[in-house]
C-alpha cells in the first residue's frame, strides 16, 4: 500500500508539474500569436506606406516631366525686315502657360514636402488615423490584457484545486491514522498484536 501511495504521489505531482508546462506554453503560443499578428499589421502599414511613397514618387516624376521647359526657337519678322529668334516655352507653344504655376512648380511641391504636407503624407496620416480609431474601437490593448488576467486567473483556480486535493488526501490520511491509533488503545489489532 505504500509504496502504491507514493506512486500515486508521484504521478500527481508529474502530473501537476505536465499541467503547469502546458499552461506555461499555451501562454507563450498565445503571446507568439499576438506577436505575429502585431508584426502583420506592421507589414501591412510598411506596405501601405510603401505604396504611397511610390505613388509620390510618380507624381514628382509626372510633375518634372511635365515642367521643363522645352525651349523652341520661332522666328518673326519685324518692320524693318530683320528676322529675330525668340525663345519660347513649352507652354507657350501649348497655350497652357500660367503664371502663378511657375511659383508653385515643381518647387512648391519640394517646399510642402519639406514641410510635411504633401498629398503622400496626408495619406499616411489618414490611414494612420483609421487605424488607431479601428484599435481604439476593438480595444486591442485590453483584450490582451484580459487574456492574460484570465491566464493567470485559471492558474490560480488551478493551484487552489491542487492544495484542496492535497489537503483533503492529507486530512483522510489523518482520519485514518486517527482511526488506528484508536484501534491500538483499544486493543483491536490487525494480524499478529
Amino acid at each position: 500500500m505504500e509504496s502504491y501511495k507514493a506512486q500515486i504521489i508521484d504521478l500527481e505531482t508529474k502530473n501537476s508539474n505536465r499541467a503547469k508546462e502546458v499552461d506555461t506554453l499555451r501562454y507563450d503560443l498565445e503571446q507568439a500569436h499576438t506577436k505575429l499578428r502585431i508584426s502583420a499589421e506592421e507589414r501591412a502599414k510598411d506596405s501601405e506606406a510603401l505604396e504611397l511613397y511610390q505613388d509620390r514618387v510618380r507624381e514628382l516624376e509626372l510633375m518634372s516631366t511635365r515642367r521643363p521647359r522645352a525651349k523652341s526657337t520661332s522666328s518673326s519678322v519685324t518692320a524693318n525686315g530683320d528676322v529675330s529668334r525668340k525663345e519660347m516655352t513649352e507652354g507657350e507653344l501649348l497655350g497652357t502657360e500660367d503664371d502663378d504655376a511657375d511659383g508653385q512648380g515643381l518647387g512648391g511641391e519640394l517646399d510642402d514636402a519639406i514641410t510635411g504636407t504633401t498629398m503622400t503624407d496626408l495619406k499616411l496620416k489618414i490611414r494612420q488615423l483609421q487605424r488607431d480609431l479601428e484599435s481604439t474601437r476593438t480595444n486591442h490593448a485590453d483584450s490582451s490584457r484580459v487574456l492574460v488576467l484570465e491566464n493567470l486567473l485559471d492558474d490560480a483556480n488551478r493551484m487552489k484545486a491542487k492544495y484542496e486535493a492535497d489537503y483533503l488526501a492529507t486530512h483522510r490520511e489523518k482520519l485514518v491514522l486517527l482511526n488506528q491509533l484508536e484501534e491500538i488503545r483499544e486493543g483491536k489489532t490487525h494480524g499478529d498484536g
